[in-house]
């Protein structure tokens, strides 16, 4: 029984919105889906929808028994779902923060939370430094435009060689939270 569970809860992770409805193979319904979300969503509205999809699995998966005995528990749990889908999606604000960070120097902890540029806030400086390139316009344009010039900057700064990586965006980090 412990296997079919396991084996379940692995197929729910590898669940993919764009198997079943995708803008190919579904055009209608999938511009539709997307009619959901605010314009600035509309290129990651995959990711966002195979996370509401994977988080409802996983709860009917969770009250399976309920659900079977009670078919209004399924309805009550797709609607809070939404519900809560719908108001992290209200949450992303127009602008997005990416955080990125390179192994390559430390600096003091006396500089958590303060800015290097009028957009980069260092976020943390433990082994990684992090950085939050903070406003940014969600097609991260200007953390590309902005990239070689750190890498130069902080070289020059730190007389070491810097290698920034993105690691994610506050977008994402909220989408992970929730699913």
């Amino acid at each position: 029984m412990a296997m079919l569970s396991k084996k379940a809860d692995s197929n729910i992770e590898k669940f993919k919105f764009s198997d079943y409805i995708n803008e190919n193979d579904n055009t209608e319904l999938f511009s539709y889906i997307k009619t959901f979300l605010p314009d600035k969503f509309k290129g990651t509205g995959e990711i966002i929808f195979n996370t509401l999809a994977i988080r409802i699995l996983f709860n009917i998966r969770r009250n399976e028994v309920e659900i079977n005995k009670n078919i209004d528990l399924f309805a009550s749990v797709i609607n809070e779902e939404i519900e809560v889908f719908v108001d992290l999606v209200k949450s992303f604000t127009e602008y997005n923060n990416y955080f990125f960070y390179s192994h390559n120097f430390k600096i003091e902890e006396s500089f958590i939370g303060k800015y290097l540029t009028e957009n980069i806030v260092i976020k943390s400086t433990k082994d990684t430094p992090i950085f939050a390139l903070e406003n940014v316009d969600y097609s991260v344009r200007i953390y590309q435009t902005l990239r070689p010039i750190l890498v130069k900057a902080l070289a020059l700064i730190f007389n070491k060689k810097v290698e920034f990586s993105q690691f994610a965006d506050a977008h994402t980090r909220k989408l992970e939270k929730y699913g």
